[in-house]
């Protein structure tokens, strides 16, 4: 029973002994700093990314000078938000690693260690500023569901407090929301008051370490909620003076979810006021030298985009097929080239090449992105500098026109991505000067072969019938070559709506001809474009393809339905103006037609989306 007692005692006090040496190491790490002030500005403006700009004042009040100070974050909050950190003194950015000590009393805490430029010594303050950039739904909508006329509005939560490992002797937080529409804020935290966009938390005098007091913002925003799910990068470099840049993206409105039906007419109105929280047109800032840029889904060519060259700049408007609501997603893909001055350096036989690891769109975070730079052919000892970590960075092998051995893929993957990572990615490697000969070699010897081959072939009677299996490949590949032929034809008609939309919009009276019009306009294009596609129907049953034919007949006859629906729409529309009926009542009468129109759009969709897969 006594040595029971003797063990049970030595474990007690071994308990002890590693609970006051731990809680000693704690403090080590951060008990001879202070905070004297700290000046938060939050700037929630942006519907999908909020920046933190944090100015801190800090004071060593013990004895020993200190190399490092650290920051924290909850552990939930930092994993699933946090996105980008800067830490700056002096106008300079410190080096931060994260930190392996976890705090006994503060499980949840994620440390950051910064090394500043050289040591507080005791009694100095120094000031830091911090950059966080949090992303990933930062911002929740709130509502969830919101119809077309509605307007979007966003739920913020954070700390009213900057949750920090040291005490803190003043703090004061200011969340800029953008808008004067603030819905509700959280104001049991005292003191907090609303002052136009912003609310304003503090000043709090003599926090404690990790203080934490939940707070959320309620208020409108209608700015464009896009999210990059996924985008793959590829930057192909060329020594005949060209870089080629091609950009797939997956893009989604990570907003506030439409529900209900879409209206076009309602759209066309006027989207700002009809459908706030849409958006259409998504703005990409390249570099002043880009050229030839191209804008195209899987359909083909998109041309409506409007480029504005600017000093540092080119502005490109690219605006896709339909407008976004919450929840929509669209998949395009853009491209341009480049000259390979100033990108490309060389010294010697050793080249560097600086591109931007990112997407040019200053708005948008990106969830997942894949970064491939296609190296010339006979390139060694490749070498990449990323401007921060990457998931993974690995090398691939292209081979393409005029390629024996292939070409090195540098491939950089990274996810969570926002605008302040688009910075220059480094890439080294050497190239002989003679390898630049390769492919004019390869293209003499072709035609020296080609030459000969026709020689040879001319001489020798190699006539040979094609096979059924063939015939018929042909007659599949001819086929889906005019399909894809008529989806354009038909998307051209279908263009020709929007002003003939326009027109019935501009009826005011029994006398506007607004509509016939805009009908003679495009009667023309029209008629010309129908027969194009009966030559295309003939071919098509010509190569015995029956099920397109069929259809494209029977997208024909739909459109023919759509555009006398619209012609009755318009004559209805006419005729109640015409009498003594109310707008709502004429509204009301044409209500059904307006349906039926809709309908027979939709209906005209699905056929060209069945023969489009």
């Amino acid at each position: 029973m006594i040595k029971q007692a003797f063990i049970l005692s030595c474990l007690l006090l071994f308990f002890l002994i590693s609970t006051i040496v731990a809680t000693s190491g704690a403090n080590n790490v951060y008990n001879s700093l202070t905070i004297d002030d700290v000046t938060r500005t939050i700037d929630a403006t942006k519907s999908n990314i909020v920046r933190q700009n944090i100015v801190l004042k800090v004071v060593n009040f013990g004895e020993k000078p200190t190399n490092f100070f650290h920051l924290t974050l909850p552990k939930d909050f930092a994993k699933k938000h946090l996105s980008f950190l800067k830490v700056t003194q002096d106008g300079q950015e410190l080096k931060i690693s994260h930190f392996g000590y976890e705090d006994k009393l503060q499980s949840d805490a994620l440390f950051y260690e910064v090394e500043l430029l050289k040591a507080i010594q005791s009694k100095q303050k120094i000031e830091l500023r911090v950059l966080m950039v949090l992303a990933n739904e930062i911002t929740t909508p709130f509502p969830k569901k919101i119809s077309q006329r509605d307007n979007q509005k966003l739920l913020y939560s954070d700390n009213a407090y900057f949750y920090s490992p040291y005490s803190i002797s003043t703090q004061k937080t200011t969340i800029d929301v953008g808008t004067t529409i603030i819905e509700s804020f959280t104001n049991s935290v005292k003191p907090s008051e609303k002052r136009g966009a912003s609310v304003v938390y503090g000043p709090y005098m003599n926090q404690k370490p990790f203080a934490f007091s939940a707070i959320k913002v309620h208020y409108q925003n209608n700015n464009p909620y896009v999210v990059v799910s996924k985008v793959e990068r590829l930057v192909e470099v060329s020594h005949w003076g060209n870089i080629a840049v091609e950009e797939q993206y997956d893009v989604k409105h990570g907003g506030a979810e439409f529900e209900g039906e879409f209206s076009r007419s309602e759209y066309s109105k006027g989207p700002s006021q009809t459908s706030p929280a849409t958006f259409r047109t998504l703005t990409a800032k390249l570099p002043p030298t880009a050229a030839d840029i191209y804008f195209r889904d899987r359909i083909g060519n998109i041309s409506t985009s409007t480029v504005r060259p600017q000093s540092k700049a080119v502005e490109v408007d690219f605006l896709p097929r339909f407008p976004l609501f919450g929840g929509w997603r669209i998949r395009f893909t853009i491209g341009y080239n480049l000259p390979t001055h100033p990108f490309l350096s060389t010294k010697g036989d050793l080249y560097q090449l600086k591109t931007k690891f990112s997407v040019p769109f200053d708005f948008a975070p990106v969830d997942d992105l894949t970064l491939k730079i296609v190296i010339p052919e006979g390139a060694q000892d490749v070498k990449v500098v990323p401007p921060f970590e990457v998931e993974s960075e690995s090398r691939e092998i292209l081979k393409t026109y005029l390629d024996t051995t292939g070409r090195t893929v540098v491939v950089l993957k990274k996810t969570r991505l926002v605008p302040e990572h688009n910075q220059d990615v480094i890439v080294t490697y050497r190239f002989a000067s003679t390898s630049i000969l390769h492919e004019p070699l390869l293209v003499i010897g072709g035609l020296f072969a080609f030459c000969l081959f026709i020689m040879i072939y001319v001489r020798v009677d190699l006539t040979i019938q094609k096979s059924e299996a063939q015939i018929a490949e042909e007659r599949e590949l001819e086929s889906a070559e005019l399909v894809e032929l008529y989806i354009e034809k038909q998307m051209q008609i279908n263009s020709l709506y929007s002003s003939l939309e326009s027109g019935v919009q501009k009826i005011r009276d029994a006398n506007s001809t607004a509509f016939e019009s805009a009908l003679k306009n495009v009667s023309g294009t029209r008629d010309r474009l129908i027969e194009e596609i009966n030559v295309i129907v003939k071919k098509l049953r010509d190569l015995n393809v029956q099920e397109p034919a069929s259809k494209i007949v029977e997208a024909l006859k739909v459109e023919s339905n759509k555009l006398a629906s619209l012609q009755r729409l318009a004559t209805t529309k006419k005729a109640g103006l015409s009498s003594s009926k109310s707008t709502s009542e004429v509204a009301k009468t044409i209500q059904p037609l307006e349906k039926e129109y809709d309908a027979l759009t939709e209906e005209l969709n699905k056929i060209i989306d069945a023969l489009n897969e």
